[in-house]
C-alpha cells in the first residue's frame, strides 16, 4: 500500500503540496493501492501509513515536511522531492552526514518510475524504510 497525505490545497505557500497535480502524476500505477489521505484526523493518517510500504511526502516543492517523518516512523520507504539546502541544513540540525539523508527524491517526472521500481523491488523498498 501507498499513502500520500495532502493536508491542503493551497499552492502559493512554501509547503504547497498540489494535490490534484500529483494525483495526475502518480494515478493509475497498475498493482499499487494508492490511499490519497485529506482531511482526515492525524491518529486516522497514522493508521494508514502504519500499514503502508510507501509514503509520499512531496513531488512538486522541495522540502520535507512531517509527512516524511511520519512515514520514517513506521519503517516505511519515503518519497519526497528535497534540495541540496534542505538536506544540510536537516542533517546538520541532527548532526548526521549529508550522505545519510534517508529519503528517496522524487520530483514530478520522476515519480510514477519510483513507485513502480519500489512496486517491483520489495527488497530495496524495505531496506530504504529501514533506513529512514
Amino acid at each position: 500500500m501507498f499513502t500520500y497525505s495532502n493536508t491542503h490545497r493551497n499552492k502559493t505557500r512554501i509547503n504547497a503540496k498540489c494535490p490534484e497535480e500529483t494525483k495526475k502524476a502518480i494515478g493509475g500505477i497498475e498493482g499499487v493501492d494508492i490511499r490519497y489521505l485529506h482531511g482526515v484526523s492525524f491518529e486516522e493518517s497514522m493508521t494508514e501509513k502504519i500499514t503502508s510500504h510507501i509514503v509520499l511526502d512531496e513531488i512538486f516543492s522541495p522540502y520535507t515536511h512531517l509527512s516524511s517523518l511520519e512515514g520514517a516512523a513506521v519503517g516505511a520507504c519515503v518519497l519526497v522531492n528535497y534540495d541540496d539546502i534542505t538536506v544540510k541544513e536537516l542533517c546538520e540540525s541532527v548532526g548526521a552526514p549529508i550522505d545519510s539523508y534517508p529519503f528517496v527524491k522524487v520530483t514530478p517526472k520522476t515519480a510514477r518510475e519510483k513507485i513502480e521500481y519500489f512496486r517491483d523491488n520489495p527488497r530495496e523498498r524495505e531496506e530504504s524504510g529501514r533506513a529512514a
